[in-house]
C-alpha cells in the first residue's frame, strides 16, 4: 500500500513538473525510479550538465519497523550522489558510467526480557557504475545498471564492542534496473 501510495505521488509531481516545463526544457532533468528487487526501489533525480553528463541523485528509504505488541525497532535510509557519463553505442541506446558515493545508516532496537539491545551502523561506501540505457520514446529511458562497489561498515551498539568492517564486490543489491522520465 505505501509503495502505491508513493508512486502516485511520484506520478502526480512529474505530471506537475510536466506541465511547467517547456520543450526547450526537455531533457535537463531526468526523475524516475529504481529497483534492485521486487520490494525494493531507488528515487533517482538527474541534472544535465553537459551534452552527455549528468549529477545523480539517488534516495532509498531502505525500510521502518515498528512492532506495537513489543518495542522491536529498525530502520534503513540511504542517499547516493554522482556523475553519470553517457556515450552513444547506437541510436537510442547509450553506455553509462561514472562514480558514486553513498550513505547507509541503519538502526535497530530490540528488546528481549527487559533488556533492550540497540545498534547503530554506519555505511559509506564509493561505487563505480557501469549500465546501458535505451530510450523508446523522447521522454522515457529504461536503464539497467550495475555499480561495484566498496563499503565500509561501523557498526556501534549498546551490547557489544564496536565493529569495523569492509566489502568490496558485485552483490545482488548493486544490479537495478531503472525508469527516467525527461522533464
Amino acid at each position: 500500500m505505501k509503495k502505491c501510495l508513493l508512486f502516485s505521488i511520484f506520478l502526480a509531481v512529474t505530471g506537475f513538473i510536466h506541465a511547467q516545463s517547456s520543450e526547450s526544457d526537455l531533457g535537463k532533468y531526468e526523475l524516475g525510479v529504481r529497483f534492485t528487487g521486487f520490494d525494493d526501489f531507488n528515487v533517482f533525480f538527474k541534472k544535465q550538465r553537459t551534452q552527455d553528463k549528468f549529477i545523480r541523485h539517488r534516495f532509498a528509504i531502505g525500510s521502518f519497523s515498528l512492532n506495537s505488541n513489543s518495542d522491536n525497532k529498525r530502520g534503513q535510509l540511504a542517499y547516493a550522489f554522482g556523475f553519470e557519463k553517457r556515450r552513444s553505442i547506437r541510436s537510442g541506446t547509450k553506455f553509462m558510467t561514472g562514480p558514486e558515493f553513498s550513505f547507509n545508516f541503519q538502526y535497530n532496537s530490540t528488546t528481549v526480557n527487559s533488556t533492550t539491545r540497540r545498534s547503530t551502523s554506519f555505511i559509506p561506501s564509493f561505487g563505480w557504475l557501469f549500465g546501458v540505457m535505451i530510450e523508446p520514446t523522447e521522454r522515457l529511458t529504461i536503464g539497467l545498471e550495475l555499480i561495484p562497489s566498496i563499503d565500509l561498515v561501523y557498526v556501534t551498539s549498546n551490547y557489544t564492542d564496536d565493529s569495523y568492517n569492509a566489502f568490496m564486490g558485485l552483490n545482488s543489491n548493486a544490479t537495478a534496473l531503472s525508469f527516467m522520465y525527461k522533464i
